[in-house]
């Protein structure tokens, strides 16, 4: 009996640890979707990686720009799939998100563009960045953007100061709608090494000089 009793003590404790930690995402996600960075961030157990990716920060250069970001942060849905405990530290939140499918919004933009310019009518004027710009902003607000759903895995953390977050490149860009399709936007270790060893591979080969 006491047996049966333990177990049902350390099940019970199990299923609270992995609501926790559903919670915990789900909140991030809610303040992330609401713009509220900083209050996001308190759910986030390595700030500084979090801050070093561009994307968790609302400044807008441009237009364009702030039209993505609007609808990205705009369409954000999403469903916790599984929690899984993995030790007393650590627990594991399979999360699907669906949002704004950029790689499929720029898609679309250029298919517009070239059926226009095919007919001879806005479209045809190349070099009208204003043009783009309008057809690219009602393409994101339009009832039947292209959107996208993938699962992302959240890592979960039991700290001193509660449930926190390990925030991964992976997370951020399956939020936002896979943006890194893009580049620029987010930064990680892979990307930098990548732009570093790309100048290497194109540089051609010096030829031993042929003696007469």
């Amino acid at each position: 009996m006491k047996k049966i009793f333990f177990l049902i003590i350390i099940c019970l404790f199990m299923v609270s640890c992995g609501k926790q930690a559903d919670n915990t995402v789900e909140k991030f996600i809610d303040n992330i979707k609401n713009k509220k960075i900083d209050a996001a961030m308190k759910y986030v157990k390595n700030e500084d990686v979090a801050k070093n990716m561009e994307i968790m920060e609302i400044s807008y250069k441009n237009k364009t720009q702030e039209a993505i970001f609007e609808a990205l942060f705009k369409n954000m849905n999403y469903k916790v799939l599984q929690t899984k405990k993995e030790s007393d530290e650590l627990t594991i939140v399979k999360v699907e998100i669906e949002n704004v499918d950029i790689k499929g919004v720029f898609m679309r933009l250029f298919e517009e563009t070239i059926q226009d310019m095919s007919a001879g009518g806005e479209g045809s004027k190349a070099d009208d960045h204003s043009s783009l710009e309008k057809k690219l902003i009602e393409i994101l607000n339009d009832k039947n953007v292209p959107k996208i759903k993938a699962v992302t895995e959240f890592a979960v953390y039991n700290t001193k100061e509660g449930n926190k977050i390990e925030l991964t490149p992976d997370n951020v860009n399956i939020m936002f709608g896979q943006i890194s399709s893009l580049g620029g936007f987010a930064k990680s270790d892979e990307t930098t090494e990548e732009k570093k060893t790309e100048p290497e591979d194109i540089q051609p080969k010096p030829q031993p000089m042929q003696k007469k």
